[in-house]
């Protein structure tokens, strides 16, 4: 799918929440709300990409991440459903990996959910590694706590 992707603005956090909402929000029974999502990218070193496809530049994809010293932190990313292995992930991944770089960024890290298959082979394509775990992290609707993986990638210059 060719995409577009932009650095989102405040106004882009409606847009935000109902991703984030498509993605982890039925699930989780604690979707993000624009507010939250407003607040996050106001603060410094955040940022959000949203990723949009198809002639209408629907919204399919976002990452929002943070930039301190020598590190970024992945702290939400999500495809929507229907749009799914079509490289989108990967592709606001690179664009946060030059984003990254731009502020001088030398690793990454992120905490995934130990159930998320999808989300963990792509991230083991993509060249991160286990460094952690945090027992009883997420909150799954109507299940049992799930861990969470602490997750690193070193940035090459060549990402």
């Amino acid at each position: 799918m060719d995409i577009d992707i932009y650095v989102a603005k405040a106004f882009d956090s409606a847009v935000l929440a109902a991703l984030h909402t498509l993605c982890f929000g039925i699930e989780t029974g604690e979707p993000w709300t624009p507010e939250a999502f407003a607040q996050l990218i106001a603060m410094p070193g955040c940022a959000a990409l949203i990723a949009t496809g198809s002639e209408e530049n629907d919204p399919v994809g976002y990452l929002v991440f943070r930039a301190a010293a020598d590190e970024c932190e992945i702290i939400s990313m999500g495809v929507h459903p229907r749009a799914r292995r079509q490289s989108i992930a990967t592709q606001l991944l690179s664009r946060m990996y030059a984003c990254g770089r731009e502020n001088g960024a030398t690793r990454i890290f992120l905490e995934v959910a130990a159930d998320n298959i999808d989300a963990l082979f792509l991230y083991r394509n993509q060249r991160f590694t286990k460094v952690g775990e945090r027992p009883n992290y997420y909150t799954r609707l109507g299940a049992a706590r799930t861990d969470a993986i602490v997750l690193k990638r070193n940035l090459q210059a060549s990402d």
